[in-house]
């Protein structure tokens, strides 16, 4: 358990606040004055984050008498106070959806950097991770925080006030990927420059993140955050984290009496009897409440033999029984806490954009804001003008490092003359042969190697790009959204060995690839390079697409298509090599693109003993087809390698009603190899 501060420098004096205990220990009664006050309270249960059904522990000793809030005075009022210094927001100032992809740190944060590099912003609260950090633990802290402000995970955070003093405050979660590693970056920084930057920090890291077995911690560490400086900012009289509060008397309760520190034995019948002595009052406030609030969240089954050394009222049932007082508090609905544990599977993202803000006013005080209604949707596209600004985002599952898919595609993307669409890449890996066909696609099933939650991270993200895409995140595209984020999860959950442009829209593009670990980079490279080729075609997603399939022509058009982009490939990636290169990648034999070209289609013949276009590997025997054109001087070779034969539709022209185009159909084929080297034979170039 961690005690949450704001001098970064010393905070790994307090991160350590105990252990658990195997010993299973009763809860006791504890008999207080009867209030004057009865207070109302909800009953509802949630359910505990894990894969199997939640059950209530039994314990040995049940209670029989339910401790009693104090006699209801004007400090202990249930009347609910706002902080007076709290800033006056309004609802849009939060309506915007978050962004779930990691970015570097922004200038505000430069003077952490080599030691941090990754960073997200959930509405003011920033995560910083260090590079060894893994990204899935970072975006799991990510959609923790999410939903507890977010709840409901309508896309809106529940208490506008609430994100707004995380803000204000300049909260943070530092990620390290283990303890060891936060105390070696902590030895080389300057710490207390946070603390004169204003900036309230909670460390958590990734190793005890969404553990495979154990509890999750950031479950935890996250609540101590917002407890510290949201939730106890907004509502001080019940849940600030000092003596006086209402929480605070709860938990004087919980413990059998007001300690300032931690004392040598707790009374019996205590149920909260935390013994860490570097933990003084208001960091067990902070402890205290986060035991009671997630205990009834059903955060805590199924724990007491681990957690009853320090807590013991772990169920929702033994907290509406044992603590009555501290469940009034949290369930107070006037207080808009989180009604339900995180789960890891944040909703919000596919919501905000189309949800009806909620209040931001303060409660039972203000008037709702007015709403305005949404401007009239038009099926209009507003062309935005041609330039290169066109953004490749990447979203890279596989075991293959980020960086080297980067420079590839940014290789790929400045041959390119015009380009005007968006695109998303998205890498996997996948593992041994299944072999069942994937329903409507050329894919077939693999041993599927990510995990459910990695899934469940990669789909946010995906989904998160295209509704901050202009086309995509549109009202009127929400179905075709649905439909394709569909597809995409079942490939997923199969290991399908996608290898897949689609045209989303005409300026939106989503690539997906996948490949078993350990292909040869050669392989790989030319893999990511053609299908990038296919997002930069311009006229494969608009009219162009609709007039040659009315003509008749689909089986031609295609194989220009993926001829095009396999031509690019051969004709492009040697350039990413040297001659060590080849040599590694075992192509010693190597003698120009084009020869390697020409070869692999003739073996492609040899092995199917078939001559047609349309044959096995069809991309390479179109894109001889192709450079028989150019070397004919039908076809601009420069043309295809800038992407401007994909402009204006001019592969419309490649069609039987073309003489050169049939020729070049009939005649690809004819290769033959000369001094070592393969070529045309010069009868067809003569011809």
């Amino acid at each position: 358990m961690k005690k949450i501060i704001s001098i970064f420098a010393i905070s790994l004096l307090a991160t350590s606040c105990g252990g658990t205990s195997n010993t299973s220990i009763p809860v006791a009664t504890t008999t207080t004055a009867t209030p004057t006050t009865t207070i109302e309270k909800t009953t509802t249960t949630k359910t505990a984050l894990t894969d199997e059904s939640p059950t209530t522990t039994v314990i040995s000793e049940t209670p029989t008498t339910a401790s009693s809030a104090p006699e209801t005075t004007e400090e202990n009022s249930t009347k609910i106070e706002m902080n007076e210094e709290t800033p006056s927001v309004t609802t849009e100032e939060h309506s915007e959806p978050i962004s779930m992809v990691l970015t570097p740190l922004p200038e505000t944060l430069d003077f952490l950097v080599p030691h941090f590099s990754k960073h997200l912003d959930i509405w003011g609260t920033k995560i910083i991770a260090t590079p060894e950090t893994p990204d899935e633990k970072v975006l799991h802290a990510a959609i923790i925080l999410a939903e507890y402000l977010d709840n409901d995970e309508d896309g809106i955070p529940d208490d506008h006030h609430v994100v707004s003093a995380l803000a204000e405050n300049k909260s943070m979660i530092t990620m390290a990927a283990t303890e060891l590693d936060f105390e070696i970056i902590l030895d080389t920084i300057d710490g207390f420059e946070i603390f004169d930057k204003g900036f309230t920090v909670q460390d958590l890291y990734g190793d005890e993140t969404a553990p495979e077995n154990g509890f999750d911690a950031s479950l935890e560490e996250v609540h101590h955050l917002i407890l510290n400086y949201g939730w106890g900012e907004v509502y001080p009289e019940q849940l600030r984290q000092e003596e006086g509060s209402a929480i605070a008397d709860a938990m004087d309760i919980a413990r059998g009496g007001h300690f300032d520190r931690t004392p040598s034995q707790y009374p019996d019948g205590a149920w909260f009897t935390y013994n860490d002595w570097t933990c003084e009052y208001d960091c067990m406030v902070t402890e205290y409440t986060y035991w009671a609030h997630t205990s009834l969240l059903g955060g805590q089954v199924d724990r007491f033999d681990e957690i009853s050394d320090e807590w013991r009222a772990n169920t929702p049932e033994l907290m509406r029984s044992v603590d009555e007082y501290a469940t009034s508090i949290l369930q107070d609905p006037q207080l808009k806490l989180p009604t339900s544990l995180p789960d890891g599977d944040y909703r919000g993202l596919s919501t905000s954009s189309a949800s009806t803000p909620a209040t931001a006013a303060p409660p039972a005080t203000a008037t709702p804001p007015a709403t305005t209604a949404p401007p009239a949707t038009t099926t209009q596209i507003t062309e935005p003008p041609i330039s290169n600004d066109a953004k490749i985002d990447l979203i890279n599952f596989s075991a293959t490092p980020t960086s080297d898919l980067l420079n590839w595609a940014n290789f790929a993307a400045d041959k390119i003359a015009e380009r005007t669409a968006n695109i998303l890449v998205v890498t996997y890996n996948i593992g041994e042969y299944v072999g069942d066909e994937i329903p409507g696609m050329p894919f077939s099933t693999n041993e599927v190697i990510l995990s459910k939650p990695e899934i469940d991270l990669l789909m946010t993200q995906i989904e998160q790009w295209m509704l901050s895409d202009p086309c995509m995140g549109r009202n009127e595209e929400r179905g075709h959204l649905n439909e394709e984020l569909e597809s995409y999860r079942f490939w997923l959950e199969n290991g399908a060995d996608t290898s897949t442009q689609r045209g989303l829209c005409e300026r939106t593009r989503f690539v997906m690839m996948a490949w078993k670990d350990g292909m040869p980079t050669w392989d790989l490279q030319k893999f990511l390079v053609h299908e990038l080729y296919h997002a930069f075609q311009r006229d494969i997603a608009n009219d162009c697409s609709d007039i040659v399939e009315r003509q008749g022509r689909g089986e031609y058009i295609h194989a220009v298509v993926e001829g095009a982009a396999d031509y690019f490939t051969y004709l492009t990636a040697d350039e990413l090599y040297t001659d060590e290169d080849r040599k590694n990648y075992d192509r010693i034999a190597y003698k120009n693109p084009l020869d390697v070209l020409l070869r692999d289609a003739k073996d492609l013949m040899d092995e199917d003993g078939t001559n047609d276009v349309t044959g096995s590997g069809i991309a390479t025997r179109a894109a001889v087809m192709l450079r028989l054109m150019v070397e004919k001087g039908w076809l601009s070779h420069e043309s295809i390698l800038d992407g401007s034969f994909h402009h204006n539709c001019a592969r419309a022209e490649l069609n039987p009603s073309n003489p050169e185009f049939v020729y070049a159909w009939e005649n690809w084929f004819r290769i033959e190899e000369q001094n070592g080297v393969y070529k045309f034979e010069d009868s067809v170039l003569n011809n």
